[in-house]
């Protein structure tokens, strides 16, 4: 089977740099609204940005976007919220399976973070689904502590690792930094 490549020579991807880890097929672990997930190898997963849907998307926005949502990952895992640790924004590739004319693959950018092993929040069952809620509610509450503002604050959106007992936050894409800015207004 011969592969081949689907983008352009010369595109704004071709600044980042090339992930070296990566196994041959790239077997896509999950979808959201703004990102699919896919497994790099054992211990890390890209996030590749999806087209916007509301507009046109072209590859210096998708850069745009996936290094700002880096910047956001990074932020947080300093902070002291449990994210995936982040690796770095590269150049990975994602493998297509074609009937006639064998694989293909595009190069796209993506945030490369650790892997996460563990049962998806909202999937908990039984005496598990009382402990996850819990760790939810802590996790909103370690979110706001730490002045971030989560859009999407839903059980889908993390990773329960029952080996560490930690209830990671796994769609960071509406997680934002809020800066507080006070004024005093004298009147009268």
């Amino acid at each position: 089977m011969a592969i081949q490549t689907l983008t352009t020579p010369s595109s704004p991807i071709d600044e980042l740099p090339v992930y070296q880890y990566q196994d041959l097929f790239t077997w896509r672990l999950g979808q959201g609204c703004n990102n699919n997930v896919f497994a790099l190898n054992r211990h890390h997963v890209a996030r590749v940005k999806k087209p916007l849907q509301w507009s046109p998307d072209s590859e210096e926005e998708r850069l745009r976007r996936t290094k700002k949502a880096y910047d956001v990952v990074v932020d947080a895992y300093e902070s002291g919220i449990p994210v995936p640790e982040p690796v770095g924004v590269f150049q990975v590739r994602i493998v297509y399976e074609r009937n006639l004319f064998g694989l293909f693959y595009r190069v796209k950018p993506a945030v490369v973070v650790k892997r996460v092993r563990g049962i998806r929040g909202d999937r908990a069952k039984g005496d598990l689904a009382g402990r996850v809620s819990e760790l939810h509610e802590n996790l909103k509450n370690i979110v706001r502590n730490k002045g971030f503002l989560w859009g999407d604050d839903w059980l889908r959106n993390t990773m329960y690792n029952p080996r560490e007992g930690v209830l990671f936050l796994t769609d960071f894409d509406d997680l934002s930094r809020v800066f507080y800015h006070w004024s005093l207004d004298i009147t009268g």
